[in-house]
């Protein structure tokens, strides 16, 4: 009996759902994602999606340290830019939701939109992000202004 259907690409599992009377056929499809199907129960699928991968067998291994690791040959490998990439990227979202602070016609004083526009080259500076960091909640953001 076929209880789960594992679509998975580079070993991941990317989606795990309930099998249905007509599931896609085991195998890789043209999009370069494999199909396996499941046939023993699963208690916690989202446990088991972070803790096993697919290698021609299930196979377990220990949730990821974080968002910024890839399992590789047996072992979760860091990777410090995915992480800079991210912080980056919520960086580039705060700046770009203060971006109404800096146009001519804001209703704020020249006083407060220089405050603002310093805010803005302290995020753009990156100063703050502490090289020791492992995971985005580690970062402590600069206050916007009051």
């Amino acid at each position: 009996m076929i209880y789960y259907i594992a679509y998975i690409r580079n070993n991941e599992i990317q989606t795990l759902k309930l099998a249905s009377g007509s599931n896609e056929p085991e195998g890789v499809r043209e999009d370069g994602t494999t199909i396996v199907y499941i046939d023993f129960v699963i208690q916690d699928k989202a446990n088991f999606i972070h803790t096993h991968y697919w290698d021609g067998d299930w196979k377990e291994r220990e949730p990821s340290p974080n968002n910024h690791s890839t399992w590789v040959d047996g072992e979760w490998v860091w990777s410090q830019e995915d992480l800079m990439n991210e912080v980056r990227y919520v960086r580039n979202r705060l700046i770009s939701i203060t971006d109404w602070t800096q146009l001519s016609d804001s209703p704020l004083s020249t006083d407060m939109k220089n405050v603002w526009a310093g805010y803005r080259q302290e995020l753009r500076d990156l100063e703050f992000v502490d090289s020791n960091i492992t995971n985005i909640d580690q970062v402590t953001w600069p206050e916007p202004p009051q």
